[in-house]
């Protein structure tokens, strides 16, 4: 589901769709799918949120939610800001439940030599 965050109004727009099918809620605004973080991956997951508003770097997460009905769901998100618009995000969220879980940060240069 592609999604476009306003920073300034903390408005989020899923382009596409209306966010009942990844996230249980239609059109929210941040703090309402903030509050949908399972609360064991709610540190990193806004960790991770301040280092892409603070530096412009690249948002990738994978973290779990509660649905409004209490199912966990897990979510990867990837998000960038406009270049020239400090203001917005744009990014695409997907379900990934059952999938094995990979880490969020992609491996270190040579890591993966020699496999």
């Amino acid at each position: 589901m592609a999604f476009e965050w306003d920073t300034g109004t903390n408005q989020v727009v899923f382009l596409g769709g209306d966010g009942r099918s990844l996230y249980g809620i239609s059109s929210p605004d941040i703090a309402t799918l903030v509050d949908l973080v399972h609360e064991d991956d709610l540190a990193v997951h806004m960790a991770s949120l301040h280092r892409t508003l603070s530096t412009g770097q690249p948002y990738v997460n994978e973290y779990r939610i509660r649905l409004p009905d209490g199912a966990i769901r897990w979510i990867r998100s990837v998000a960038h800001r406009m270049p020239g618009d400090d203001r917005r995000l744009f990014g695409v969220s997907n379900e990934v439940t059952g999938r094995p879980q990979w880490p969020v940060e992609p491996p270190p240069p040579g890591a993966m030599s020699g496999l």
